[in-house]
């Protein structure tokens, strides 16, 4: 009696059809929040699309018979790849995760004792004139520091990106301007710089040629400051100083914190 060929969709398919639409919920929930297709949410439609194609592999694999041996064989070496992925992901974002606390001058220095404090507050994407939601947390956290350590020296650091209408820098200072009007004085702009590189390298040009000993407090989203301390100690700043603003919201949290696992990656490799 000839046996029965059984086309049941094998359990692997099934989970990573399964996992695909999370993948697919996921995306559209942090475009909701977001509102823009940013890396992140690109990043999680792309892992959906693969999971609908991986899938398909396992179900060609139960359904191809005997000429399914190289497809077994692909199928296992996707699997290796996608193990290697997250355990370098996860190595990474714990990295970034216990980097990116506080660490913060406790008393600054008078303007008599020849050395000079700075506070270093990073770019991010500014819509038109108004600052995106990361970078309006990174202004508030530099402006609720600064209350108490009024003698320092504020650099707002960012110059102007694609699809941006005025430099981050000028973005930062206008709002800061309005928001914490009391501390008009001791600012500072940086508006040349296209990336945390350059944040830190023509920021550290301004601090030289005023001249004399500094510290410097940099200000950033926690997912952020690991590559800033990276960068800076690379930069010759070997006492670093850092503040911590808290994400918007769940959605920025994972988009950025994907994109920074590449960027470190990056750092890593000195592309």
């Amino acid at each position: 009696m000839q046996k029965k060929t059984s086309y049941r969709l094998p359990r692997a398919a099934a989970v990573l059809y399964t996992l695909g639409a999370l993948f697919v919920c996921l995306a559209i929930f942090m475009f909701t929040q977001i509102t823009v297709v940013d890396f992140g949410t690109t990043f999680i439609a792309v892992c959906a699309i693969f999971c609908a194609f991986y899938g398909t592999l396992y179900a060609a694999v139960a359904f191809g018979g005997k000429s399914s041996k190289w497809l077994k064989f692909v199928c296992k070496v996707i699997l290796i790849l996608i193990i290697l992925f997250l355990l370098s992901f996860a190595i990474v974002t714990s990295i970034i995760a216990v980097n990116g606390k506080t660490k913060t001058i406790d008393t600054p220095h008078t303007p008599d004792s020849g050395v000079t404090d700075y506070c270093l507050v990073f770019g991010a994407k500014a819509n038109g004139l108004r600052p995106s939601l990361s970078l309006a947390t990174r202004l508030d956290a530099a402006g609720e520091y600064l209350e108490d350590n009024m003698d320092f020296y504020v650099i707002f650091s960012g110059g102007q990106g694609e699809n941006e209408v005025a430099t981050e820098a000028e973005v930062m200072r206008k709002y800061f301007s309005r928001e914490y009007s009391f501390l008009t004085s001791h600012q500072i702009t940086e508006d040349m710089s296209r990336n945390t590189e350059e944040n830190i390298r023509f920021s550290k040009k301004i601090m030289d040629e005023r001249g004399g000993e500094y510290t410097v407090t940099a200000v950033s989203n926690n997912y952020h400051l690991y590559r800033i301390k990276t960068l800076m100690k690379r930069a010759g700043i070997e006492e670093i100083y850092t503040i911590s603003a808290p994400n918007p919201n769940i959605s920025v949290t994972i988009s950025l914190y994907i994109r920074e696992y590449f960027a470190v990656i990056a750092m890593w490799l000195g592309i």
